[in-house]
């Protein structure tokens, strides 16, 4: 989207979270930069999500391309390193942790 010479959303993010009891989905609106989507985040994918980040070591594009790989059927962007940014983000959060600490963050 452009206003004048002027881009919008860039690195805009906008959460939108229904978390009624413990392994509900949770609903996110990403727009990064000219991606948005919804992410529904349920607890296979982010015990899937944790796995990969946290105990196979896999870099953020390495996280989506498994996303895209084990759930084909989600729309997830093979390899983009935002789209697994913003998958161990959520997928934290879902758990109750924080992306940015360790073993999330290394």
């Amino acid at each position: 989207m452009k206003v004048g010479n002027t881009e919008l959303l860039m690195n805009i993010k906008f959460n939108i979270n229904y978390q009624l009891v413990t392994g509900t989905p949770c609903f996110s609106l990403v727009a990064t930069g000219y991606i948005t989507e919804l992410i529904i985040m349920d607890i296979k994918l982010a015990e899937d999500i944790k796995h990969w980040r946290c105990v196979k070591g896999a870099t953020w594009r390495k996280v989506a391309h498994y996303a895209a790989e084990v759930y084909p059927d989600r729309g997830f962007l093979d390899g983009n390193q935002i789209e697994g940014q913003e998958l161990c983000f959520e997928a934290a959060k879902f758990l109750g942790e924080d992306s940015r600490d360790m073993p999330w963050n290394y």
